[in-house]
């Protein structure tokens, strides 16, 4: 889920980025209409719908490729919760103590 088009055009895409770029991957149909309707896209820009990594890792057939370090994780501190966030702008501004 995301802003409207309008809105996600205005704050999050630029016609002078656009102009540069050879391809462009969009996690799903709705991205790359999006994409498609902004008044700065060229036309013979490439879209290719690839899905997100992030949740696509989730998917049985690609669990295995993170397992080894899964396991190590499992091994030192044991059964543990991954809450997977996207909270960048808060995170990066919290700094670790000296301990």
């Amino acid at each position: 889920m995301r802003e409207p088009d309008a809105i996600y055009h205005r704050w999050r895409l630029s016609a002078v980025a656009m102009k540069r770029i050879a391809y462009l991957t969009t996690w799903g149909e709705d991205n790359a209409r999006a994409f498609r309707q902004f008044s700065g896209y060229d036309n013979n820009t490439p879209i290719i719908v690839t899905g997100n990594p992030r949740i696509d890792l989730l998917r049985p057939e690609l669990r295995e490729f993170y397992r080894p370090e899964a396991e190590a994780l499992r091994e030192r501190y044991g059964n543990f919760i991954l809450i997977n966030t996207n909270f960048s702008r808060s995170t990066t501004t919290i700094r670790r103590s000296a301990n």
